[in-house]
């Protein structure tokens, strides 16, 4: 954009986009406003107070601008919140095998009565190896009674806690951490 002074009158030249030029004439002392090229442009005089207007806009502007950035900021906030939820969810097979138990009522296979499972069982060969399905803490690693046998415990945060029971060894302790797909 280029301005000229002219006989009085303030020519001011707005590119289009497009290699050519709009004009603009302003008399001295007034207020215009024109559009051109996306551009919204007041061209202010002193006779109109217009240094104050200018300042008031600006300062609108610079508030508006600091609504924004603290609003982007907290989407960013909500972003890693998000991404560190979604790391932490159980998201993988842990193991390759057949499912040969889901959560639910079923036969308990060492009692034969019916009993709610609150796991999922994986059949395996012994000795395949099984993958933490997220990022968490190992809690626990060791021999739990109870029927479990070699078992591991994964807290993965945000109250999703894996566990890994009858397993043939153990390559993990409770000081290890653990990511996901390890």
């Amino acid at each position: 954009m280029g301005r000229l002074q002219k006989w009085g009158w303030t020519v001011v030249l707005i590119p289009n986009g497009e290699g050519r030029v709009h004009e603009l004439r302003v008399s001295p002392g007034r207020m215009a406003a024109a559009v051109g090229c996306g551009l919204f442009i007041v061209l202010l005089g002193a006779g109109w107070g217009g240094a104050t207007v200018a300042r008031r806009e600006i300062a609108l502007r610079q508030a508006s601008m600091a609504e924004r950035d603290a609003r982007i900021r907290e989407l960013e906030t909500d972003r890693a919140e998000l991404a560190a939820r979604l790391a932490a969810r159980p998201s993988i097979m842990p193991s390759s095998g057949y499912l040969s138990s889901l959560f639910g009522s079923r036969e308990h296979p060492v009692l034969g009565v019916r009993r709610n499972h609150r796991g999922v069982d994986i059949a395996a060969p012994t000795g395949r190896p099984i993958l933490a399905p997220a990022e968490g803490t190992v809690r626990f690693a060791g021999n739990k009674e109870g029927g479990y046998g070699y078992t591991v415990e994964i807290d993965h945060g945000y109250g999703y806690l894996t566990r890994f029971a009858h397993a043939s060894r153990l390559l993990v302790n409770p000081v290890n951490g653990s990511s996901g797909g390890s």
